[in-house]
């Protein structure tokens, strides 16, 4: 796979529960990912992140709706509402890896059967050629013995090494896009740190390109090329990694840097963000983020006050985008 090669776009991603003329639950998201590339979503629970991934699977419930002005994968056009297509994105286009892994693993069957058994989607694949290829999965997520594990249970792994064996399950049908959703949060720092590292690895050695999940902005530093803060829906901001972290341009992104302990260092306490996401159908009428924002003015609640500029690579959707740098000096963070 070539480094760079566009491998999925996404413009004007739209999903409702409900019905069709139901408020946004992730409104106008639009991004796109290359080939050994890491994209970081990341926003508090309930702004958006989980279900736009999973709608690039189809894998949103009957309740939900969810409508695209484009989407493509590898230079075809699929329609988000063909549950046929994204079907059959999964494995070979694109794969997932969730949050527990003890959820996702069937504890009655071996984490051979069950590496097996995904493998084996693929056509004109023997029981042994599976199984071999199982192993060298396995193996390449430096799973020691595995030849042995194969024969063991979930429950009989770590929570690391049961990750590892989801890892090496969604690399199997060697997909072009790896979605890891939160794949680190019930681990230890020092497991986290090891998954975290395998997952890089493994995007440099096959160049797969790799959507994580996070509300973490320690983890994207550490992880990410290029990031996209989303809050109650809506991207807010998006840019590299380095241009976000060093100028910040939306209010919501500067509160989750002064409530991260990694990215906030320097400060003498933690901050919290005041108030909770808005419900989908009291959103305010000017910037979603206002009611909780430190800088608001009155021209941030007004009619507009999301319009989105970008300047280069760097996205935003506030306001007061050319003055934080200089508020932020008012407040010493």
């Amino acid at each position: 796979m070539s480094v760079n090669k566009k491998i999925l776009e996404v413009k004007g991603l739209n999903i409702r529960f409900g019905s069709a003329a139901a408020a946004p639950t992730v409104e106008d998201l639009s991004f796109d990912l290359r080939a050994g590339e890491t994209l970081c979503l990341v926003g508090e629970s309930g702004s958006g992140k989980s279900i736009s991934a999973l709608s690039l699977l189809g894998l949103l419930p009957e309740s939900a709706h969810a409508t695209a002005d484009q989407f493509m994968f590898d230079g075809v056009e699929i329609d988000p509402k063909d549950t046929k297509s994204l079907k059959a994105l999964r494995g070979e286009g694109v794969a997932m890896i969730f949050q527990d892994p003890m959820s996702s693993l069937n504890p009655a069957f071996t984490i051979g059967y069950q590496m097996i058994e995904a493998i084996r989607l693929a056509p004109n694949i023997s029981k042994q050629e599976a199984r071999q290829k199982a192993i060298h999965y396995l193996e390449l997520v430096r799973i020691a013995d595995a030849a042995k594990r194969m024969d063991g249970y979930p429950h009989q792994l770590s929570g690391g090494m049961r990750q590892r064996v989801m890892i090496a399950m969604a690399l199997s049908r060697n997909p072009k896009v790896l979605i890891a959703d939160e794949p680190t949060t019930a681990l230890d720092v020092t497991i986290q740190a090891q998954i975290l590292a395998l997952i890089d690895d493994i995007k440099t050695e096959l160049g797969t390109a790799v959507l994580f999940i996070t509300h973490d902005l320690g983890v994207v530093a550490e992880t990410a090329d290029r990031v996209a803060v989303m809050y109650a829906g809506r991207m807010v901001e998006a840019g590299q990694v380095a241009e976000v972290f060093d100028n910040p341009q939306h209010a919501y992104t500067v509160g989750l840097m002064r409530a991260s302990p990694r990215t906030a260092a320097r400060q003498r306490r933690l901050n919290d963000i005041p108030g909770s996401v808005p419900e989908l159908r009291d959103r305010p009428l000017g910037c979603t983020f206002a009611p909780r924002c430190a800088f608001m003015t009155p021209a941030c609640q007004e009619l507009g006050a999301e319009k989105t500029v970008q300047v280069g690579t760097h996205l935003s959707r506030c306001i007061r985008r050319d003055e934080l740098g200089t508020l932020l000096g008012e407040t010493h963070v």
